[in-house]
């Protein structure tokens, strides 16, 4: 179950932890235009999701919590792709010429 199962958050919330696991940080002005609300409300919603350990919060923001990678798949994609072509390679040339694979 993800952390947010725990939880019950409002849409708005909700959305503000999206964009923290897409961005990796977003400040308080950033989701006060996003969301046209004061600076207060975003920082309350900020204190809440901190406290609930779903977002650290930063002196004018929210970022993921240290150590988990909560960033959206897409962002994930991209990291380390280096490493995974060279992974990819090995194992390519461990598979004869004609071999079927499944799973």
């Amino acid at each position: 179950m993800a952390a947010t199962d725990y939880v019950d958050l409002t849409g708005r919330q909700s959305e503000i932890l999206k964009l923290v696991r897409e961005m990796g940080y977003v400040s308080i002005d950033q989701l006060a235009d996003h969301f046209s609300l004061s600076q207060q409300t975003v920082r309350r919603d900020i204190i809440f999701l901190n406290e609930q350990r779903l977002v650290q919060r930063h002196h004018g923001g929210a970022a993921l919590l240290p150590g988990k990678d909560r960033l959206a798949y897409p962002n994930r994609k991209g990291q380390n792709s280096e490493a995974k072509e060279a992974i990819g390679k090995m194992i390519a040339a461990q598979i004869p010429n004609g071999a079927s694979l499944f799973y």
